[in-house]
């Protein structure tokens, strides 16, 4: 009798330490899960930071484009009068 007993409390302990660890590995499923839910989630929030910061940086660089060829167009203009202005002053010392 107390064999029998020793067998079935042996046969419990098995059959408990075996939903245990198929419990504890349902557990670790449904973790993992969530934590790649999470990590997914902050991917997709740091791609859309990444894309707006580009999208800013691309702005910004077409806008000192812009100031720079203004720029460079009007000093561009200030030599062309300067030398169209000194050709006159030429021409007209020599014919005096």
């Amino acid at each position: 009798m107390c064999l029998l007993f020793q067998k079935l409390a042996k046969d419990e302990t098995k059959s408990v330490a075996e939903q245990k660890e198929k419990i504890r590995a349902e557990l670790q499923e449904v973790y993992q899960k969530q934590v790649d839910e999470v990590v997914k989630a902050k991917l997709q929030e740091f791609q859309m930071q990444l894309d707006n910061a580009e999208s800013e940086f691309l702005e910004e660089l077409k806008t000192r484009q812009q100031v720079i060829a203004e720029c460079a167009a009007r000093k561009i203009k200030d030599v062309i009068d300067k030398l169209v202005f000194y050709t006159f002053l030429y021409s007209s010392a020599k014919m005096i």
